[in-house]
């Protein structure tokens, strides 16, 4: 990823250059594991997420009132909770809360923050859980397929099993080509058992997780068989 300058434009030409970030960092660091092949691709990442962040935060100052502002300080800040930085999972709940306040059922706000509490702590599962669902009410039959797989993982980081393979299954029939959830269903569906572990963050420890959260600072959870 390389790095871009925001030159001086309009809002929307802003938020159109923050949309592209905001893609080209989601399929690096959108997701828990990420996908982040090195220590050192890490740290050019966060280098790229500071600036951005930075600007965007500035932004958010200027546009206090501005919903899409409002979204892309929390999506990044969701991200970044991926890479260790501290505080971020909290910030991102407070930006969140400030968009539901405007907008209740505001779709892309209901996706960040179901995508950031299913790699929280187990107390944030149920949340996530009925997050996505709702999410798959709201905009049925043109439903994301990601949410069918984040919806999955929610319900078997609760142990239940047979909704998560049920997700899992809707979620391969729209991307058939995700080998590594249709591995992860096939040893659902032979009778594997499986936990949720904690994986370790690759950099200094942080406190990512929101004030009500008791965890290691810098692990988040994963699922693991044996």
């Amino acid at each position: 990823m390389s790095e871009q300058q925001i030159p001086i434009a309009s809002l929307d030409e802003k938020l159109s250059y923050f949309a592209e970030r905001l893609k080209l960092f989601g399929n690096v660091i959108g997701g828990w594991p990420t996908n982040l092949e090195s220590t050192s691709q890490k740290k050019e990442i966060r280098a790229l997420w500071e600036k951005d962040f930075s600007h965007a935060l500035t932004l958010y100052k200027e546009y206090p009132n501005e919903i899409d502002v409002k979204f892309v300080v929390a999506d990044l800040a969701r991200m970044g909770h991926n890479i260790d930085v501290p505080d971020a999972a909290r910030k991102a709940d407070l930006v969140l809360n400030e968009i539901f306040r405007i907008d209740q059922f505001n779709i892309k706000a209901m996706v960040c923050r179901a995508s950031m509490y299913v790699s929280l702590a187990p107390q944030f599962f149920p949340d996530a859980e009925r997050l996505f669902a709702k999410v798959i009410e709201l905009t049925n039959p043109s439903v994301d397929p990601m949410i069918y797989q984040g919806l999955g993982f929610a319900c078997l980081n609760q142990n239940k099993i047979e909704v998560a393979i049920s997700n899992f299954e809707t979620y391969l029939s729209l991307v058939p080509e995700d080998e590594k959830i249709t591995q992860l269903l096939s040893q659902l569906k032979s009778g594997k058992r499986g936990e949720v572990v904690h994986v370790n963050g690759e950099l200094s420890p942080a406190s990512v997780i929101p004030d009500t959260v008791s965890n290691k600072p810098n692990e988040k959870p994963w699922w693991q068989f044996w």
